[in-house]
């Protein structure tokens, strides 16, 4: 209000919340009473439009309070080049407008040709780049049999939206069945040991793509397989009286674990003998008489498996020669053991000897025996290198004699 006779601008501008602003003028002329009011020009609000979009229509409007509107005159004040149909009339058509900032002026005639003035801008921003799709296959796997199964989780994320999304294998054995192949979770199952390599595709809705990469790598199981312990009872022995007791001392090794236990019995002989520890790996035996005895051991790993071993004690009367079976001979003719010696033998006179294969076949049979077997068998062939297993049965003897001998040839 207040206004008096002149020319008066005013500007109003706008700011939205991220700081970008518009602005746009106006005029106010104040004449003397009784002359003419120059029109008003509206070139519209300023404008923004996005490549590839280049045309726009600037529609504006001219008014005039005592007469009326007799042309109208567009013209571009600055900016980039545009092609423009027409300047002469309200609404401007522009096209072929590159990015930038374009500045355009509205002037309106009235009928006694006073001139109006607006100006409009028009910004054109750069076309929109289309970001690819962002693709987590995931960590890598190590599994170990006999799993042999895993689900790939992978996350996909776009600036826009996702078209597709596709797994698939890129290496490995083709045993291995999939599902899920068009989602972000992959199953995968009857894998085998090996490396396998899989891809995550995402393809947005303008065609971009990208992809990421997994492996599952399967490993043996590890061989559960409780092995047997291995045990020795010892040496077979002969004591003589007298003397009537002896050691017995085992030893025993597992392969998975550690010996657990030990544990001692008498399998066959008089029944009088006394083990003074039967849970030890080595104990004394005591209270023997003549007699043939058998006694056992039986040895129990960390898994329970056990595995047992025999060791025979001869126990003879007092100033009885001893009898003592070499168990090795090499009848090669030499002269040096060719033939399988039992010292002496005239204790076993009256004893059927015979000796067997590893098949438990018969080859040798003899009743008592004159140290004079070359490992020749009972149809007159040369017997090879092998152990070969002897029984002594003696007359009114309820125990045998038994053992083995190699022959080395």
């Amino acid at each position: 209000n207040d206004l008096t006779e002149g020319s008066f601008s005013f500007r109003l501008t706008a700011f939205d919340d991220m700081g970008a602003q518009s602005s746009d003028n106006v005029v106010v002329n104040v004449n003397p009473e009784n002359t003419n009011q120059p029109p008003v020009a509206d070139a519209g609000p300023d404008r923004v439009i996005s490549l590839p979009t280049n045309t726009i229509e600037l529609r504006g409007l001219g008014t005039d309070q005592d007469g009326t509107i007799s042309s109208y005159r567009w013209s571009k004040t600055s900016g980039p080049a545009a092609d423009i149909n027409d300047f002469n009339v309200p609404t401007l058509l522009i096209s072929n407008m590159d990015e930038g900032i374009y500045e355009f002026r509205l002037r309106v005639t009235d009928n006694e040709n006073a001139l109006g003035d607006d100006f409009v801008i028009v910004t054109v921003l750069s076309e929109e780049t289309n970001t690819p799709p962002t693709v987590n296959a995931g960590t890598d796997i190590v599994i170990q049999l006999p799993q042999n199964s895993v689900e790939l989780i992978g996350i996909v994320s776009d600036d826009d939206e996702i078209q597709s999304i596709e797994w698939t294998q890129t290496s490995g054995s083709n045993d291995v069945v999939l599902a899920g192949e068009n989602s972000e979770t992959l199953s995968v199952s009857n894998l085998s040991v090996g490396s396998y390599g899989f891809r995550l595709t995402a393809t947005d809705n303008e065609e971009a793509s990208s992809s990421d990469d997994v492996s599952i790598s399967v490993i043996a199981a590890v061989d559960t397989t409780n092995i047997p312990p291995a045990v020795n009872a010892g040496e077979d022995q002969l004591i003589q009286l007298p003397s009537s007791s002896t050691t017995l001392a085992a030893s025993g090794e597992d392969e998975n674990d550690i010996i657990s236990t030990f544990e001692w019995a008498q399998m066959s002989g008089p029944n009088n003998a006394v083990i003074e520890n039967d849970t030890a790996s080595i104990t004394a035996i005591s209270n023997l008489t003549i007699g043939n005895y058998i006694f056992r051991v039986v040895v129990t790993d960390g898994f329970g498996a056990t595995s047992s071993d025999d060791v025979r004690v001869t126990v003879i009367r007092e100033g009885q020669d001893n009898i003592n079976i070499s168990n090795m001979f090499s009848p090669n003719g030499d002269g040096i053991d060719d033939f399988w010696i039992v010292d002496n033998n005239q204790r076993i006179d009256n004893c059927r000897v015979i000796l067997f294969n590893r098949s438990g076949d018969e080859v040798y049979r003899s009743n008592g025996y004159q140290n004079d077997w070359d490992g020749t068998s009972s149809d007159g062939r040369p017997l090879p290198t092998d152990a070969y297993f002897y029984v002594i049965r003696c007359t009114g003897d309820t125990n045998n004699l038994t053992g083995s001998v190699t022959i080395i040839r």
